[in-house]
């Protein structure tokens, strides 16, 4: 079932949830702020979804397997936004169950889906990125308090030596 509609918060949609191939996600071997990955079923109408939805209405996510899983993994996100671009993309932003502020992101079109969800009691990022018309995905579960601050990216103001040879000239 991927929408069921509630009784009075408005839709529920089911937007992640574990691949049937996968029974347990996975350690990962690269970084170390990486805890665990693992495929993820997503709908094939996903776009198509995401532009039925309103403020008010409810996104779940499973991210993982829950037996045998040391934290709860599964989230129900109530719609605080939803953007609909002229290239068919739809955006959604939301607040997951029990967090203070808005930390849920999602954008998916006919060939692209990438969702986000920070935890910020547990200190944990879940990045979902896959393909809806293969309806799969791969979920990245990353431990934001292992996470370099700044993991990505150039240095914003440039070396001293830098500066120093540029105010000669």
């Amino acid at each position: 079932v991927q929408c069921v509609t509630g009784l009075s918060f408005g839709a529920e949609y089911n937007m992640v949830w574990p691949g049937a191939a996968s029974s347990a996600a996975t350690r990962t071997a690269g970084e170390k702020f990486i805890t665990q990955t693992a495929a993820v079923a997503i709908p094939a109408n996903a776009a198509e979804m995401c532009s039925q939805m309103t403020q008010g209405d409810v996104v779940k996510v499973n991210f993982f397997n829950q037996a045998g899983a040391k934290e709860q993994s599964a989230y129900g996100v109530t719609v605080k936004s939803v953007t609909r671009h002229e290239n068919g993309v739809v955006s959604v932003s939301g607040t997951a169950e029990g967090q203070p502020m808005e930390t849920f992101v999602l954008s998916v079109g006919a060939d692209g889906f990438m969702m986000s969800l920070q935890d910020l009691r547990k200190q944990k990022l879940y990045r979902v990125v896959g393909d809806p018309r293969a309806a799969e995905a791969v979920v990245k579960e990353i431990d934001l308090a292992k996470m370099p601050l700044r993991y990505d990216g150039h240095d914003l103001v440039p070396p001293k030596e830098a500066q120093a040879s540029n105010e000669r000239k």
